[in-house]
């Protein structure tokens, strides 16, 4: 078999079947373990990141299937189930391609980082200025990479997918430390939305591109749960009051986001009532049309007409005249 059907010595087929299977089974744990996680934490509002091995079990699900998307960097997918057209939003096939790789392959990368790197390195390593500068660096650059991707297609979703990244790692490269707990938190609360609103969509999309579900039913299911967890999210860090805590470095992501969700819920409640509006005068329309139908002169029988003559004759006596 040559070098075309084969990578360092491994059958192609067999190597891609093992890599999807792989990223299928860590983003199905991401999905399960991060709503859990989301439902106590977000919701609930229960310390859920110490003393548990399940925020571990997330974030190393999260990374993996980042990472298991790489050798499929090409064959990720250029479209999107919308209910405006890629056309209308003025997007290329080659600019959705490059918003899914930032949202899809790099976000649950990126989110995983930080988390880990705080949870299980060692204090030393953790107090070496030079190691986290270099960690920062590392998150910086691929941070200004998905900003790149991103920003075609709306750059203010970029504050949602790395906007937080990208302010820490700043901040880890002045500081040159790790250990800031509250930073740490926040970070860990927003990969639980950011990872699990991607495997949502992963989920959903895959099960359509197999034929159990149909592009509506995937559209529809995205369109309520992603708005939901953005809304349950900035409510719960506001109730926390995210401003007294955060470090400058995330609270202006904090309050961007905050900020999106105010807008985003406007225009929510707006095209609420404007539906409600549009249903209420078709709803008058449709009753002055009866109105308008019962004020006139009917014949003494569905099956009368009146001829040309004055004559009343059978409906059906004029449809054979005809």
């Amino acid at each position: 078999m040559g070098s075309k059907y084969r990578f360092l010595g491994v059958d192609k087929r067999y190597l891609a079947s093992g890599t999807g299977l792989v990223h299928c089974i860590s983003s199905l744990i991401a999905l399960v373990t991060g709503n859990y996680l989301f439902i106590r934490c977000i919701i609930l509002g229960q310390d859920v990141f110490f003393g548990s091995v399940l925020p571990t079990m997330f974030h190393t699900a999260s990374i993996t299937s980042g990472l298991t998307l790489i050798p499929f960097w090409n064959e990720v997918q250029s479209w999107q189930h919308s209910t405006t057209t890629m056309k209308e939003k003025g997007l290329t096939p080659v600019q959705m391609k490059d918003f899914n790789r930032g949202r899809g392959v790099l976000a649950p990368i990126l989110c995983a980082v930080f988390p880990l790197a705080a949870r299980h390195l060692g204090e030393d390593v953790l107090q070496s200025a030079v190691f986290c500068r270099a960690v920062g660096a590392v998150v910086l650059a691929l941070s200004s990479f998905q900003y790149r991707l991103i920003r075609d297609y709306g750059r203010a979703l970029f504050i949602v997918y790395g906007g937080s990244k990208l302010g820490y790692s700043l901040h880890v490269l002045l500081t040159g430390s790790l250990s800031d707990e509250t930073a740490i938190a926040f970070i860990e609360k927003e990969a639980l939305l950011v990872v699990c609103c991607v495997e949502f969509g992963f989920l959903w999309y895959y099960c359509e591109s197999r034929k159990l579900v149909t592009k509506e039913f995937v559209r529809e299911v995205c369109k309520r749960y992603h708005p939901i967890l953005m809304y349950t999210f900035v409510i719960r860090l506001a109730a926390e009051r995210w401003w007294r805590s955060l470090p400058l470095s995330l609270a202006w992501v904090m309050a961007l986001n905050t900020m999106l969700a105010s807008l985003f819920f406007v225009k929510m409640i707006k095209s609420m009532v404007s539906n409600l509006r549009n249903a209420e005068k078709s709803n008058k329309e449709t009753a002055n049309r009866r109105e308008a139908f019962a004020r006139r002169g009917r014949t003494s029988s569905v099956f009368d007409v009146t001829s040309s003559s004055g004559r009343r004759s059978s409906i059906f006596e004029s449809i054979r005249e005809i």
